[in-house]
């Protein structure tokens, strides 16, 4: 139905203006009444941000007055035994007499400490309690603690705490405490296997402790089968250097992160939210490859940057062969060649393609003796791929116009094919975009260019590499699953999930930035954002799950902005104006006009459901906004068609305050 028929008199278009005002309010309720505080020291990302969010919310712990949290300053046994009380709701009880020597009825933390002193206990010096109120708890302090408050002690449990090797640290008849506080997953070990009883608590910790404690105590101890939804917080890990490359090991949960710039190789356990490693070099990191078990990680090492022209006799470079399990340099192979991209083939050969020199090489060496094998002409910076299932190498060369993809047949480091010894192009010359790289399926079955071009691989030349389809839209990056039956491709700040066997579309989902490198995970894809950070996308069913984020600064400013508009624009008593009427309604007043405001509506006979409300872009001072309606006519003779209305909400920023600006509808249709 066209935009100028969906309320064809002036007084139907007054109503959609209700309706969207009314709309965005149920937007408001859902979203600006529920965000965190934002501390500058503590971005989106960091390991305790979800446990501080929560908390400072909760209104049980708080940050300092200039906008800082302090995460790693130590928390007081006092402090802690404050939140704890806080967070279980406990009625504070105040004794006539002292329990503790050192803390009095006039202490400010008194009615804690005796409320706490249940799981939180004292220490006892001759014949006198002390709580020692101003030290800091120690992790076994509050293992003790957490479990008790949560009445687990006497629970009993399958943990050996000998896997710590600090483990005889812990008093025989309290090592049941840190057992089932590390099975319950409430308190974890380090990275060094060491639990360290006698460890102080930071504010991070305490607040990522209490966190962990209320979810345990409001729900069954009993553990349930999870429901698939979006992470508590997707994003892994701010990575604090450009990256330049990034796999993942076929066997594990570890992602291999690259940096030319820097010279870095990160390695991070995604499930665990941790890096397990990292390895400097001496040269400039550019491209890597993994081998099919695992084992080991070959990277190229650049002498100095790619030459257009560069003499292939004085060319030199070197591949780097790293241990995955220990991530050390076990050998390094030393090239008679600028190196660009690296493939791990077959029985011990890796192919590497050049960097320098326009028309150059692309060589293969025996990684067991270090030595080079054979060589072929290929066009410098070729991506390289190899296709385990035909042993052959393809490759993709940006820098050629019109793009193409090549490929070459291969055994034991050989270039073999007698009709095609310097490999052979794609049938087409310039018919398709290539968009400048590609990846191949798992199976080897097909060619995925990152214009969304599709191309099948097969055993005979002469059919090699035809065109057998396209995604609807080019994209950054492209990752397919483990069997080859999905493909996950990122553009923008989307995420779209396609099936291989038709390329149909299968579900989208948003990302909290733009995307630049993708990897397949188990059950999920790892994205690298374009503010270099790492977001985890889980998948359900086969479909992509939405993830959520905490508001910004400006989208909460968007959101009250558009909640002080409504009750302005519907409330002709209201007194203030729409900048400072949002301070001066409680949740349960909002809900009282919204109340109002749909009763208003009915009267009109149509009735309304939000589908969708999603704040676009925010950029410099302009926002856009998009929201979904249904609207059906619930009674009336005059004609009214249902259907469901998209329009997108500008919005502006002037001398620090949003405003309305402009309003269309982008698209309708009808419905039932």
């Amino acid at each position: 139905m066209k935009a100028n028929m969906i309320i064809n008199i002036k007084r139907r278009q007054k109503i959609m203006k209700k309706v969207i005002f009314l709309s965005v309010v149920f937007l408001c309720m859902f979203q600006s009444f529920s965000y965190a505080q934002q501390f500058s020291d503590l971005p989106y990302g960091h390991w305790a941000y979800d446990g501080v969010s929560s908390m400072s919310t909760e209104g049980i712990i708080a940050g300092y007055p200039d906008n800082t949290f302090k995460p790693s300053e130590l928390v007081t046994r006092e402090q802690f035994a404050k939140i704890m009380v806080l967070a279980l709701k406990q009625e504070l009880n105040y004794p006539g007499t002292p329990s503790f020597r050192d803390v009095s009825k006039t202490n400010w933390s008194y009615g804690y400490v005796e409320t706490a002193k249940k799981y939180l206990s004292g220490y006892e010096t001759g014949n006198e309690n002390y709580f020692k109120p101003a030290e800091s708890p120690t992790r076994l302090d509050v293992a003790i603690a957490l479990i008790k408050a949560l009445g687990y002690e006497n629970q009993n449990h399958t943990n050996d705490i000998s896997i710590f090797k600090d483990y005889t640290q812990i008093p025989q008849e309290q090592r049941k405490y840190v057992a089932i506080a590390v099975e319950k997953n409430i308190m974890k070990g380090y990275e060094d296997n060491t639990f360290r009883p006698q460890g102080k608590l930071n504010r991070a910790e305490a607040a990522t402790l209490i966190y962990r404690l209320i979810a345990k105590n409001s729900s069954d101890p009993i553990e349930q089968e999870e429901t698939p939804n979006a992470t508590d917080n997707p994003i892994i890990k701010s990575i604090p250097y450009n990256v330049s490359c990034m796999l993942k090991n076929p066997k594990t949960s570890v992602i291999y992160i690259l940096s030319k710039e820097n010279k870095v190789l990160e390695a991070l356990d995604y499930d665990k939210k941790q890096t397990i490693g990292t390895l400097t070099f001496d040269k400039m990191s550019e491209r890597m490859d993994i081998n099919k078990e695992g084992t080991e990680i070959y990277v190229t090492l650049l002498d100095k940057e790619h030459q257009y022209v560069w003499n292939e006799e004085e060319q030199t470079g070197t591949i780097a062969i790293i241990d995955t399990k220990t991530l050390k340099i076990k050998s390094y192979i030393t090239l008679t060649i600028d190196p660009f991209d690296v493939a791990v083939g077959d029985n011990g050969y890796i192919y590497i393609s050049g960097g320098s020199d326009q028309h150059t090489d692309m060589v293969s060496y025996s990684i067991s003796n270090k030595s080079e094998v054979s060589r072929t002409g290929i066009y410098q910076k070729s991506y390289t791929k190899y296709n385990q299932a035909l042993k052959r190498v393809y490759t993709l060369a940006p820098g050629l116009s019109p793009e193409d993809i090549r490929a070459y047949n291969v055994a034991n480091g050989l270039f073999t094919d007698p009709v095609y010894p310097g490999g052979y192009d794609s049938p087409y010359h310039g018919d398709y975009e290539m968009n400048h790289n590609f990846k191949l399926d798992p199976k080897g079955n097909i060619i995925l260019t990152y214009s969304g071009e599709v191309f099948g691989c097969k055993q005979l030349a002469g059919d090699d590499m035809k065109y057998i389809g396209k995604l609807d839209k080019d994209f950054d990056d492209v990752v397919f699953d483990n069997e080859g039956k999905f493909i996950y491709a990122i553009s923008g700040k989307e995420v779209y999930a396609y099936d291989s066997s038709n390329f149909n579309k299968i579900s989208t989902c948003g990302m909290l930035e733009d995307g630049r490198l993708v990897v397949y995970g188990d059950d999920a894809i790892i994205v690298l954002n374009s503010k270099n950070s790492l977001e985890l996308i889980k998948i359900a069913d086969d479909k992509l799950v939405q993830n959520t984020y905490p508001l910004s600064e400006d989208e909460k400013a968007i959101l009250q902005a558009i909640n002080a508009s409504v009750m302005h624009a519907q409330n002709e008593d209201v007194q203030g104006s729409a900048d400072d009427l949002s301070n001066k309604y409680t949740y349960e007043e909002l809900q009282q006009q919204i109340s109002a405001m749909q009763y208003l509506f009915e009267n009109y006979d149509i009735s309304y459901k939000l589908v969708d409300a999603k704040i676009i872009s925010i950029e410099d001072d302009t926002a856009i906004v998009d929201i979904t309606y249904e609207f059906k006519k619930i009674a009336g003779e005059y004609p009214f068609e249902n259907n469901r209305t998209k329009l997108r909400q500008t919005m502006c920023k002037e001398n620090g305050k949003w405003k309305f600006w402009d309003s269309e509808i982008l698209e309708s249709e009808a419905i039932q």
